[in-house]
């Protein structure tokens, strides 16, 4: 397929989605979302079907956690796309439908509306999307297989954040969410209650030490949420935090990864290794994970790739 930008897995079927990040798809001004079946034993992927996103550059794809339906975010025009699931976890005809709208103060970024990825809240049928051009955090509820406006439908950042992906402690209460723009992770408390957000605290990512070319790419949490790491782009670094049990965050590393343009990375299955993507070095390099300090370290293991843009792991049969 075409510039598959983004991955996420069916929680419990063997069923890969992608979207295809292009401006058209079958003669008309969309990208696509395309699902696979993933054979248990070799991993080879099968194509079942495939969708028009309904607007230009879809750059991520996400599963809700009841498996009811796939959300996609179109980043051109900053539009969300939702898709009932079917028992076998094929994709049937958009269910929701929604296009965001305004801008903000950078006027080359920021010139008009651009979703970047939709974050999922635990334990809660709440979904964010996090809108660069906007500077904007746009609320969905989720309802079995579609999307609808929260009320109100949007958390305003500050402006020329430039929001691009959020992520959430696994206990629901804290969010952490990555300024492309700006160079920052933000705080957000959420309140069980309603589910509101309110910005607590902004920590610049690379401390004094920003570049014109930094740009911020991925944000991901271990599973007990005791530490943050986020990418940054330019100055091509891995930045570690502790979190504290009031969810803020301590700096505990900034590690340089050798890697140009380190726009994805994931945490392995056993959280002692880190995978990171170097897009503009065509590898994806592991660094060892300390799970005690959260420290990483660079090791001699890696695997061409060709502008790799996003890992995923897929749990395969014991038995092979």
């Amino acid at each position: 397929m075409e510039n598959p930008s983004f991955l996420c897995l069916h929680p419990n079927l063997p069923v890969l989605y992608a979207v295809s990040e292009v401006k058209s798809y079958g003669g008309n001004s969309t990208g696509a979302v395309m699902s696979w079946h993933i054979d248990s034993k070799t991993g080879k992927l099968t194509l079942i079907g495939e969708w028009a996103t309904g607007g230009r550059g879809p750059c991520h794809v996400a599963v809700d956690t009841d498996a009811s339906m796939v959300m996609v975010a179109n980043y051109v025009d900053g539009s969300v796309i939702s898709y009932p699931i079917t028992k076998d976890g094929v994709l049937r005809e958009p269910g929701s439908f929604f296009r965001h709208s305004g801008s903000s103060i950078d006027v080359k970024r920021q010139a008009s509306a651009h979703a970047h990825q939709i974050a999922i809240v635990p334990d809660a049928p709440l979904a964010v999307v996090p809108d660069l051009g906007s500077d904007r955090l746009y609320l969905y509820q989720m309802n079995r297989g579609s999307l609808a406006w929260r009320m109100p439908e949007f958390v305003t950042v500050r402006p020329g954040m430039g929001p691009r992906h959020m992520v959430f402690h696994p206990s629901g209460r804290f969010g952490y969410l990555l300024g492309e723009l700006d160079v920052s992770v933000s705080l957000y408390k959420i309140d069980p209650r309603d589910l509101s957000m309110r910005f607590v605290t902004s920590t610049p990512l690379n401390g004094d030490r920003k570049r014109r070319d930094d740009q911020p790419a991925g944000i991901e949490m271990d599973r007990c949420g005791r530490f943050l790491y986020c990418s940054s782009r330019g100055c091509d670094e891995l930045v570690v935090y502790g979190v504290g049990a009031d969810g803020q965050l301590e700096l505990k590393q900034q590690l340089a990864c050798g890697l140009k343009t380190p726009r994805h990375f994931a945490i392995g299955p056993t959280e002692e290794y880190v995978f990171i993507a170097g897009q503009d070095s065509d590898i994806i390099q592991v660094f060892r994970r300390d799970v005690q300090t959260g420290l990483i370290a660079a090791t001699d293991l890696c695997w061409a790739v060709p502008q790799p843009s996003c890992v995923l792991f897929v749990p395969m049969n014991p038995e092979t």
